[in-house]
């Protein structure tokens, strides 16, 4: 199994789905299913992805693509 990079999992800086606060980082927090094409992202700044977990209302995977940045930050 190949670990996810943070540079992979992160998004480019923007408005945060949450809170509507410009983010320098943003992670995937959820996917929009379109009727034709890819899913969309649903783009939320780290402070709120860390939030939903808490709440409960994040995604498991969610909680993997944090754990996997917080690793790599630590090195």
């Amino acid at each position: 199994m190949t670990r996810a990079r943070a540079a992979d999992l992160l998004k480019p800086a923007g408005p945060c789905c949450h809170c509507k606060q410009h983010a320098e980082e943003r992670i995937a927090v959820d996917y929009v299913e379109r009727a034709s094409g890819p899913a969309g992202e649903v783009l939320g700044c780290l402070p709120c992805a860390r939030s939903l977990l808490r709440w409960g209302t994040g995604h498991p995977w969610l909680a993997q693509d944090l754990a996997a940045i917080d690793r790599e930050r630590k090195r």
